[in-house]
């Protein structure tokens, strides 16, 4: 499931999404940054704001 994304959604949303599969607490289709699971995580989250 390979999808282009800017800097930012790659290093703070997408890799949340991913780390909430590996644990069980999505499932498949959430991973697409388009999903409800990934617009909640990146509403009011700001564009310098990355995953630590």
């Amino acid at each position: 499931m390979w999808q282009s994304s800017c800097k930012w959604h790659h290093d703070s949303v997408k890799q949340r999404l991913e780390k909430l599969y590996a644990s069980g607490n999505i499932r498949l289709g959430d991973l697409w940054l388009n999903s409800a699971v990934a617009v909640r995580i990146a509403t009011g989250m700001r564009c310098d704001e990355v995953e630590g």
